[in-house]
């Protein structure tokens, strides 16, 4: 940005935390001609720290589609928000928040057979009504037991689901909680890696985290897991203090039962995580050394070992 004097800054996904971790090996007296960022994926929890670190004018973050479903922007900088839309207006606006079924990413219907809508702060699926959804989308009729949902609010409507997680605030500000594939069940409530995540990442010591769900033998529904890459040394990374970061900001269901340590997490080109081989390892011993369980008798995250492992899927070890 300094050298090409660039006044417009556009990012994706996890790149600004990805700057921010390096901001060390950078030249605190650059001065840039910054006037504008903007772009979608920026978590609330380093909005400022980065705005701040790069001496960033404007912050804009904003939702969209390749398919065109739906477009939202959030030009008003509250940080984490990807758009905004008055109460009164909320009728002008094709997008609604229901409640959903993480086993089959369809939304829960009530006895009369329409969608439920989310409550304030309750995590949901966004979808957008038919009528407003971009002609020539890459999804047509043949995807309609994917993408369209019939009889959403009254007879013979339709509307298309984003297949993302949203929850809107008290303000009516919009923020996005997950993808409805990144979501998993345990104890028969819904999981957020990304809201985990970002509890994760302000543990000192925690350079990023990456949260997913594991089966368990004997339990329904897949326990969380996160994996971390530090950036102090193994020995020094204080479990206890993590144990209790996570009990004070994240309901019981939502703490991460098992920890893994690795060196570095594989991500996509727009730096999202990829988890496939994190799922298949599990907290298989022969992976790695490093996993710990949620040891809630003594409030801290302990070395698991093969009896350990034999006693949580016996039910016998409470986690």
């Amino acid at each position: 940005m300094h050298h090409t004097e660039a006044t417009i800054f556009l990012y994706v996904g996890e790149m600004c935390r990805f700057l921010l971790n390096r901001k060390s090996c950078y030249n605190t007296k650059l001065t840039y001609k910054v006037r504008l960022c903007i772009g979608n994926g920026m978590s609330k929890d380093i909005w400022d720290d980065f705005k701040e670190s790069f001496k960033l004018d404007h912050m804009a973050e904003f939702y969209s589609q390749t398919e065109g479903f739906a477009f939202m922007s959030n030009i008003m900088q509250k940080p984490g928000s990807f758009g905004y839309v008055p109460k009164l207006k909320i009728g002008n606006y094709p997008y609604r928040v229901v409640k959903f079924n993480s086993d089959n990413l369809q939304p829960v219907r009530d006895r009369h057979g329409f969608c439920t809508l989310s409550t304030m702060n309750e995590p949901g699926l966004l979808i957008t009504n038919q009528q407003f959804a971009k002609k020539g989308g890459v999804y047509h009729k043949a995807d309609k037991d994917v993408r369209y949902l019939d009889d959403v609010l009254v007879k013979g409507d339709q509307f298309i689901s984003t297949g993302d997680i949203v929850r809107i605030g008290p303000d009516r500000s919009y923020y996005f909680v997950d993808r409805s594939g990144d979501t998993f069940r345990w104890k028969g409530e819904n999981v957020s890696t990304l809201q985990v995540a970002d509890v994760l990442n302000t543990m000192p010591g925690i350079q990023q985290a990456c949260v997913y769900g594991v089966k368990v033998p004997g339990h329904s529904g897949r326990a969380g897991m996160a994996a971390l890459m530090l950036d102090v040394s193994y020995d020094s990374f204080d479990l206890k203090e993590l144990y209790a970061v996570c009990a004070k900001n994240l309901p019981t269901f939502a703490t991460p039962v098992f920890i893994r340590y690795v060196a570095s997490l594989e991500t996509t080109s727009t730096y999202k995580y990829i988890t496939s081989t994190l799922k298949h390892h599990a907290y298989n011993l022969e992976h790695s050394e490093y996993i710990f369980y949620k040891d809630n008798e003594n409030k801290t995250y302990t070395r698991l070992s093969e009896q350990r492992i034999s006693e949580i899927e016996a039910k016998t070890l409470r986690v």
